[in-house]
C-alpha cells in the first residue's frame, strides 16, 4: 500500500512544537493570575453576608415607674407560703402551687379576693405606691379578674383594675360600703391570648393613678377622695375559673 506522504510545510518540527508548548503555558498562566485577580476584587467589592439573629419576642416591662433611691422593692415569686396569703370572702379556695398562687371562687356571683398583709404593709403617710403581677387562667374563659389595690384592713374598700382577656377590655372600679363605682369605664387593651400571663400595674400617686397592661398605659384617673390603705390582692369575681398569679412586686418611698 502507498504511504501516504505529507508535504514538507505540514509537517511539525520539534523547535516548533517546543515554541508552540511554550505559548500555551504562558497563556495559560495569564488566565489563571487573571480569574484570581479578579475574583479577589469582586469580594472586595461586594457587600458582607448579613448575619441572621433570632427575633427577640416583646415581653411586658416590669417596674413602669422606675424606683428612686428611697424607694423599698418588693418581690413575691411565691415559691413558698411564708407571707401568708389569705382567702378572704368565702366560699372559695386558695392555694399556692408550683410556685403560683391559684385563686377560685364556689360561689356564682360572690367574689372572692386574695392578699398578704405581711407582704406590703406601709404606713399610712406614704402617699406613693407601685404594684404589679402577672394573671392568667386554667382555662379560656370570658370571665373577668383583677388586680386589688388600696385595700383597708377591714377589706371593706378597694379599687379593681378589672380585666377582660377574650375581648380585650379593662375597667376601674371603687368598692365602698357594700357598693361599686366606676372610675373608668370600659377601655380597649391589648391583651396576650389564653393561656399566656397578662401583666396589670399601677402607679398611685396622692390619687393620680396610672393603669397599665403588659407594659403599655391603658388610662389614669385623678380620684379626689382617695382611699390611704395600702393593701393589695388579687380578685375573681365568679365561679368556673381558677385564677392563677405570679411574681407581684410592689414598692414604695420610704
Amino acid at each position: 500500500m502507498e504511504d501516504r506522504l505529507i508535504p514538507e510545510k505540514q509537517k511539525k518540527r520539534p523547535e516548533i512544537l517546543f515554541a508552540g508548548g511554550c505559548l500555551a503555558v504562558l497563556f495559560l498562566a495569564l488566565l489563571i493570575f487573571s480569574a484570581v485577580f479578579v475574583g479577589n476584587r469582586i469580594l472586595a467589592e461586594s457587600p458582607s453576608t448579613p448575619t441572621l439573629t433570632a427575633t427577640v419576642a416583646v415581653t411586658p416591662q416590669v417596674l413602669i415607674q422606675k424606683p428612686g433611691d428611697e424607694w423599698m422593692i418588693r418581690h413575691e415569686d411565691f415559691s413558698s407560703d411564708d407571707l401568708g396569703w389569705t382567702l378572704y370572702f368565702p366560699p372559695g379556695k386558695l392555694q399556692i402551687v408550683n410556685g403560683q398562687l391559684v385563686l377560685e371562687t364556689y360561689s356564682p356571683d360572690r367574689s372572692v379576693i386574695a392578699s398578704s398583709q405581711v407582704f406590703f404593709a406601709p404606713s399610712d403617710d406614704i402617699e406613693r405606691y407601685y404594684v404589679q403581677a402577672d394573671f392568667t387562667t386554667d382555662v379560656e374563659t370570658s370571665l373577668s379578674y383583677g388586680l386589688v389595690f388600696g385595700l383597708s384592713d377591714s377589706f371593706g374598700s378597694f379599687y379593681l383594675f378589672e380585666i377582660w382577656r377574650d375581648n380585650g377590655l379593662s375597667r376601674l372600679l371603687k368598692y365602698s360600703s357594700g357598693g361599686w363605682e366606676e372610675l373608668v369605664a370600659f377601655t380597649e387593651v391589648e391583651l396576650r391570648p389564653y393561656p399566656e400571663f397578662n401583666t396589670l400595674s399601677v402607679y398611685f400617686d396622692e390619687g393620680n393613678i396610672e393603669l397599665y397592661t403588659n407594659g403599655v398605659l391603658a388610662a389614669t384617673y385623678k380620684d379626689e377622695n382617695l382611699f390611704r390603705s395600702k393593701n393589695i390582692g388579687a380578685f375573681i369575681g365568679e365561679a368556673g375559673i381558677r385564677l392563677i398569679v405570679d411574681d407581684f412586686f410592689v414598692y414604695d418611698e420610704r
